[in-house]
């Protein structure tokens, strides 16, 4: 897979990677400085009232080479609905993903991660006068998980194009920092039922305010 640039604007702030604070549960997000390499616990930390770094205004993804075709094409699109929308600009190229992110990277994983359609651990790291916002993603391949039930629906290894479009946006917010929403209208709403970002979605990703 080439290599592709989307584009990312975002204004924000964001805390130093490993900063203590109180942690609540969540089911399909955690802290990326307190996941184990395998199926991590899902937690999350508190955040604070305000901080005086800015977030980095772009992100390096990088997917596992073993995304292609449609599902590659899935994830592109969601992605370009972040850029739209909250004024991000991402770099999307494919590459070894069994490691750390560097600040300003996410790492997609394909499968691997916790017995969930999608998972998401972040964290983030200060460069120069500015944090870095760092996740790994896991996105679930098997064909039990694409059309969203424990049927086996899809063949050929391919997901359901509109169904893993509306996970990865879902766990993209996650990596950008967002927590699940209270609206079941919103694609941060819990089980992702939405159909693209809503207004909610990118208000809160913009007003982004980093742990303690």
């Amino acid at each position: 897979m080439g290599r592709g640039t989307i584009g990312v604007i975002i204004a924000g702030a964001l805390a130093l990677m490993g900063c203590a604070g109180a942690v609540q549960p969540k089911n399909d997000v955690v802290r990326l400085d307190e996941a184990p390499a395998q199926a991590p616990a899902p937690t999350r930390p508190a955040r604070a009232e305000a901080h005086p770094l800015l977030v980095s205004r772009s992100i390096t993804v990088t997917l596992d080479e073993q995304i292609t075709g449609k599902d590659a094409l899935a994830i592109f699109r969601a992605l370009a609905e972040w850029e739209a929308r909250a004024g991000l600009h991402f770099e999307v190229r494919s590459g070894d993903v069994a490691r750390e992110p560097e600040p300003g990277e996410f790492v997609v994983r394909w499968g691997g991660g916790p017995n969930a359609p999608g998972y998401a651990a972040w964290g983030a790291a200060r460069v120069g006068d500015e944090v870095e916002r760092k996740a790994i993603v896991w996105l679930q391949t098997d064909a039990l998980w694409c059309d969203g039930t424990s049927q086996p629906t899809v063949e050929d290894g391919d997901c359901d194009f509109d169904w893993l479009r509306r996970i990865a946006l879902h766990e993209f917010g996650h990596a950008l920092g967002l927590d699940h929403s209270t609206d079941p209208n919103d694609i941060m709403w819990p089980s992702a039922d939405a159909e693209h970002l809503t207004d909610n979605d990118v208000a809160r990703e913009l007003a982004y305010v980093p742990p303690t």
